[in-house]
């Protein structure tokens, strides 16, 4: 069955020792690292200097006891270089799954796919599975729009966050998507981009819901938790991510004692 995992963006307004530190706190064994211009892990940071960047990483991980499971790069403009760099990165921290962003959704479509393919080209190479997120704002924010996107680009898989299908109505439309699904983004959440995220129990998210979808699809990939310390949260993201944590295991739980009958 599937482990639930955390995001380091759960800290990303400190140091990446901070968040690691907290992740490892709260029970969680596994990380999803971000690594994004506006946190202390930055791709311009591995560009610079990668082994040191990978050392202190490295180091980082070891001391809290954690693994890396995947990354989270969330860039939208990708050069070869940084590509190469986020490909080579995973696969030294043993990350599966290496997320990216697709562009915006009004952007070129043959050149984002042509983008797309050379992403998954790389980290082919590197052993890496490459994926975008389903994302408001981009070329995946409607699941036909991802779903024709992960057609065109074979290898390509979708890192599912359902927050942002329930932000514009459409996570009943899921369903296709599922095949091509290699890694999974779970939170609470409401019906408006500024609901994105809420206390877990309160918005629409039904965590036995989707790890019965996901049971189903025969999806056996890691579940991140992702709440992240956006400025301006009003409530505790340790706490949300915590129970969003207990909810999903417990869903998963269910899952596995039915496959068992």
């Amino acid at each position: 069955m599937w482990e639930v995992i955390s995001t380091s963006l759960m800290r990303s307004q400190g140091t990446l020792e901070e968040a690691l530190a907290l992740v490892s706190r709260m029970g969680f064994r596994r990380v999803e690292l971000g690594v994004l211009s506006w946190c202390d892990l930055k791709p311009a940071n591995l560009t610079a200097d990668y082994r040191r960047e990978l050392d202190r990483v490295r180091r980082l991980l070891e001391r809290f006891g954690l693994k890396a499971a995947a990354l989270n790069a969330g860039m939208k403009d990708r050069t070869p270089e940084e590509m190469r760099v986020l490909a080579e990165f995973a696969a030294d921290v043993s990350a599966e799954v290496l997320t990216v962003n697709p562009d915006r959704a009004d952007a070129d479509w043959d050149e984002e796919i042509g983008r797309l393919k050379e992403l998954v080209r790389i980290c082919a190479g590197k052993g890496v599975q490459a994926a975008v997120e389903t994302h408001m704002f981009s070329m995946t924010e409607l699941p036909e729009n991802a779903l024709s996107l992960a057609e065109h680009v074979p290898g390509l898989g979708l890192t599912l966050d359902v927050s942002h299908y329930y932000c514009n109505g459409s996570e009943d439309r899921i369903g296709p998507l599922l095949p091509y699904v290699k890694h999974v983004h779970v939170r609470d959440c409401g019906r408006t981009w500024d609901r994105i995220q809420l206390p877990c129990g309160d918005g629409l998210f039904d965590p036995q819901r989707w790890a019965d979808e996901l049971s189903r699809s025969g999806y056996e990939g890691w579940i991140t938790v992702e709440y992240i310390d956006l400025p301006g949260t009003s409530f505790s993201v340790e706490e949300a991510a915590l129970r969003c944590k207990q909810a999903m295991e417990r869903a998963a739980a269910k899952v596995a004692g039915k496959g068992a009958e």
